[in-house]
C-alpha cells in the first residue's frame, strides 16, 4: 500500500517517468543496481542500523541519510556520508548541494571508495547471524 501511494504521488507530481520502483531484487539484480548508482539516499525517520547504507558504503557509493536511530553509528559523517535531520527541507538542501557542487560529489566519492570494505555487506551479516543461531541449537 505504501509503494502504491508513492507511485500515485509521483504520477500526480508528473515525475513518475523519472522514478524506478524495483521492488525486491535478487543478488545479481542488486549488484547491478549498486553498480549503476552514484549515490544512496536514505531519508529514514527511524532506522535501527542502516544495512543498506553499510552495503552501499562497502561498495564505494556515497550516502545522504537522515541522522536517526543507528545510522550515525553506521557511518563516518563528513567523509563519505552527509547526515541531515529527518525533515524534508534538510534532505532537499543536501540533495541540492550534491547536484550543484562537483567538489562535494568528488570528495564524497573518493572517501567512499577509500573506505569501502570497512563495513559488513548483507552476506556477511547473514553469515554471522547463521553462525550465532547454529551455536544456540
Amino acid at each position: 500500500a505504501f509503494a502504491e501511494r508513492l507511485a500515485a504521488r509521483a504520477e500526480d507530481l508528473g515525475i513518475a517517468d523519472r522514478i524506478t520502483m524495483t521492488g525486491v531484487l535478487g543478488e545479481g539484480e542488486l549488484d547491478a543496481a549498486y553498480r549503476a548508482a552514484d549515490l544512496l539516499i536514505a531519508p529514514s525517520r527511524t532506522e535501527s542500523y542502516g544495512m543498506a547504507i553499510a552495503d552501499a558504503l562497502g561498495r564505494g557509493i556515497p550516502v545522504i541519510a537522515s541522522r536517526v536511530g543507528g545510522i550515525p553509528a553506521t557511518v563516518a559523517p563528513g567523509r563519505s556520508t552527509v547526515l541531515v535531520s529527518p525533515e524534508p527541507w534538510a534532505l532537499s538542501r543536501a540533495l541540492g548541494r550534491w547536484m550543484t557542487d562537483p567538489a562535494l560529489r568528488g570528495r564524497l566519492k573518493r572517501e567512499a571508495l577509500r573506505g569501502r570494505g570497512d563495513l559488513p555487506r548483507w552476506r556477511d551479516t547473514v553469515s554471522v547471524v547463521a553462525q550465532s543461531l547454529a551455536r544456540i541449537q
